[in-house]
């Protein structure tokens, strides 16, 4: 698992590099138009676009990480208790969120970018007010529970992050 989760979250850190590298541009949907402001040259290019409907829902085999999950994660200089909650809107889109009970001040943060790396494998971005990284779990067969790293973009250091479905 350990090479597993190195290879993945390598490849998470080289695109999100890729991206930071490349956001020269920033694009907006404003009023029904798609608006295309670029920073190297004044240019605006709007684009009508109709609203399109995704029909496609996500495979059952990643619908089936959708729960509510009590474990914890490492954080500071101890695990602490957090509930990790997954789920899926009527078209597969993947949203994720956390929350962390630390002893001093319990806060909150997102999961996004769902990617299956294996059967019961996969991994996303987390971020939260401490900042963002990558976040690696993998699930039991029933997917009941699951076990995990995470680290941070710039980090190469994994932390333990575990859950049980509620």
């Amino acid at each position: 698992m350990i090479g597993l989760v190195n290879r993945s979250l390598h490849a998470r850190k080289k695109t999100r590099a890729i991206v930071l590298q490349n956001k020269l541009a920033d694009t907006s949907f404003i009023g029904g138009q798609f608006v295309f402001f670029s920073a190297q040259w004044l240019v605006l290019t709007i684009c009508a676009l109709s609203p399109l409907k995704v029909n496609s829902a996500a495979p059952e085999s990643v619908l089936a990480i959708a729960g509510n999950y009590f474990g914890h994660a490492y954080n500071g200089a101890n695990l602490d208790p957090v509930t990790t909650v997954m789920a899926f809107d009527d078209n597969g889109r993947f949203m994720g969120r956390y929350k962390v009970d630390d002893e001093s001040r319990p806060f909150e943060g997102t999961l996004s970018g769902l990617i299956q790396e294996g059967e019961r494998a996969f991994s996303m971005e987390w971020t939260d007010m401490d900042g963002e990284g990558f976040v690696y779990m993998e699930f039991n067969k029933d997917y009941s529970a699951f076990v995990g790293s995470w680290t941070t973009t710039d980090g190469d250091e994994q932390f333990p992050w575990n859950g049980k479905r509620q």
